[in-house]
């Protein structure tokens, strides 16, 4: 395992089997974009994503005036850039969405996984898997089954399909990996859905729990108009736009 410490453009996907992005808070290039899709799609590069929530009604309310500059100043980004993402897995048809929110996600009997401040999936490309999981009210829960009790509706956080010579999985949070927040009664379950999503990425062998998802024959794109999971605007087109890239420099 070797982390990327540098742009896109300078690896060589040819000597890895995977790329794996989890929570990003920077901005992606034109030329890492095209990179990316080509690697995947042409190249066989196995590719999963860990999102992370994404709210710009929650951000705006982080606002504050500066009476040093006489400004109001906004936060760069808070959670995951998941505008750029969104830009990064266009060529893939692949989106997630502006929603936050906890849900748990069963995949079979011994393994499922907690989203912790999650988002959810907005868009998939045709001949995509997508698994539900199940929102429940605000409140860290201990446990899964807890967490169960207390369910209330049903959203997209898990989709995986194969684009070209290339599979991808995409799941809408990333804090159920982190050993921080993982107690030993759930840890080895969560690392064997992260082994699954490794060698579906890597190597295209299916998980045993494929058939809990759902197939979409054609390209799959979320209700938001039907939603009513939330009361305020939400959706794909609400996330507004990241003002990350005013802070980045580029050095040359």
């Amino acid at each position: 395992v070797e982390v990327l410490s540098s742009s896109m453009t300078c690896l060589d996907a040819s000597e890895y089997g995977m790329l794996v992005i989890v929570d990003p808070e920077m901005e992606f290039d034109v030329e890492e974009i095209d990179k990316l899709y080509e690697d995947v799609v042409n190249g066989g590069l196995g590719l999963l994503v860990l999102g992370e929530w994404y709210d710009k009604y929650i951000e705006d309310k982080y606002t504050l005036f500066n009476p040093n500059y006489r400004m109001t100043m906004h936060p760069a980004i808070l959670g995951a850039n998941v505008p750029a993402l969104n830009r990064l897995l266009s060529n893939f048809e692949v989106a997630f969405s502006n929603f936050s929110f906890d849900a748990t996600l069963e995949l079979s009997d011994t393994k499922g996984l907690l989203v912790q401040d999650g988002t959810s999936i907005a868009k998939m490309p045709p001949k995509s898997v997508l698994f539900e999981g199940t929102v429940v009210p605000k409140g860290r829960a201990k446990n899964r089954r807890e967490r169960m009790n207390r369910a209330s509706y049903s959203v997209p956080i898990l989709g995986m399909t194969k684009v070209g010579e290339g599979n991808i999985v995409i799941y809408a949070d990333s804090s159920a990996f982190d050993e921080d927040i993982s107690d030993g009664e759930e840890f080895e379950q969560i690392r064997g859905v992260f082994t699954d999503f490794v060698r579906y990425a890597s190597e295209g062998v299916t998980p045993s729990w494929i058939d809990v998802g759902t197939y979409h024959e054609d390209a799959y794109a979320f209700d938001f108009d039907n939603f009513t999971g939330q009361s305020r605007g939400a959706g794909f087109n609400a996330l507004g736009k990241s003002e990350v890239y005013r802070y980045m420099i580029c050095l040359l």
